[in-house]
C-alpha cells in the first residue's frame, strides 16, 4: 500500500495491513520523536491473540495519522551535499548510545543518517579510576 497519496489511503483494516505500516514507520523511528510512545496503541493491536480484524477507535487513528504524518513529510532523509557543512549531534546514557548525521537544506537542518547501539556486558568498561576494590 502506498501510505503517502495524496488523496489519502484509508487506516489499515487487516493485522497484515497494519504490521507493513508499522514496519514502514519503523524503518524512520530514528527521526520520529517519541515514537515508541505514539505507536503504542497501534502495536497493541498486533499482539498475539487480537483479532485479524482490527478494532479501530479514535486513538488509534490518531497515532497513524501522526505516524503517517511524520513518514511522509519532506524530506525524510536527505543524500548529503558534500561541499556542505555536516552536523553529527549524539547522545549517550549508561543505557547507549545515538548519532544522527545531519546537514542544513533550505536553513531547516535535515538527517541523512542514524545509527543507535545499546550498550551489553561485553563492552562497557569502567575506568580504572572509577572501580572500587
Amino acid at each position: 500500500m502506498n501510505w503517502c497519496r495524496k488523496s489519502g489511503k484509508p487506516a489499515p483494516t487487516s493485522n497484515k495491513q497494519l504490521r507493513s505500516f508499522l514496519g514502514l514507520a519503523g524503518y524512520y523511528r530514528a527521526f520520529v520523536p517519541n515514537f515508541a510512545a505514539i505507536a503504542v496503541p497501534l502495536t497493541d493491536l498486533t499482539k498475539k491473540g487480537t483479532p485479524e480484524k482490527l478494532v479501530w477507535t479514535e486513538v488509534q487513528e490518531q497515532a497513524f495519522q501522526i505516524l503517517k504524518k511524520h513518514v511522509c513529510s519532506q524530506p525524510v532523509l536527505c543524500l548529503p551535499g558534500m561541499n556542505k557543512l555536516f552536523i553529527l549531534q549524539t547522545d549517550a546514557s549508561g543505557d547507549g548510545i545515538g548519532a544522527i548525521l545531519l546537514q542544513e537544506v533550505r536553513e531547516v537542518k535535515a538527517p541523512l543518517l542514524s545509527g543507535v547501539r545499546s550498550y551489553s556486558h561485553g563492552n562497557v568498561t569502567i575506568p580504572q579510576s572509577s572501580a572500587r576494590l
